[in-house]
Formats: structure tokens, C-alpha cells, sequence
């Protein structure tokens, strides 16, 4: 009886894409400008909450060989990160 063998490059599945996106151009222009609102709103004092907006946007809609991106970052944990930096 053979020894089992770890699957081979060739035995991954192929029916699906190593890389896409689903995002559309509407939704992405939409997700910047109230990014840009929040930070001239707050005069840049929402900046990390705003940062955090687009990049959770773009991991929502971004997959790598069938599975979806997951951003778990927070507003609060980067503008805690920043904040000695303003000092």
C-alpha cells in the first residue's frame, strides 16, 4: 500500500481564481468621499476612523484563492497608535 502523500501544486483545485475583486468603481468613489468628509468634518482628528473605512472596504472586497480578505483593525487602535506621534 502506498505511503500518503501531501497534495501536489497540480492537485489544488482550478476552478478558482487565485485573485479578484468584486468592488465597483461607485461603491469605492462613495467609501473615499465620506472618508474625505470625516476627515475635513473633524480636521483631521477622524483621520484613523476614516483610513480604517477604505481599507476595510477593500479587504471586504478582495478574495485570495476563494477565500475573503479580513481587516480587523479599529479607528481606536490606530488613533491610540498615532496619538503619541501628535504630541
Amino acid at each position: 500500500m502506498p505511503s500518503p502523500v501531501a497534495p501536489t501544486v497540480e492537485a489544488r483545485r482550478t476552478d478558482v481564481p487565485s485573485f479578484y475583486f468584486d468592488g465597483g468603481a461607485a461603491t469605492y468613489f462613495g467609501t473615499g468621499l465620506l472618508a474625505f468628509l470625516v476627515t475635513v468634518l473633524t480636521l483631521g482628528i477622524a483621520f484613523p476612523f476614516a483610513l480604517v473605512l477604505r481599507e476595510r472596504w477593500k479587504a471586504k472586497h478582495t478574495y485570495i484563492e476563494g477565500r475573503r480578505l479580513m481587516f480587523t483593525g479599529t479607528g481606536m487602535g490606530l488613533f491610540c497608535f498615532a496619538l503619541p506621534a501628535r504630541m
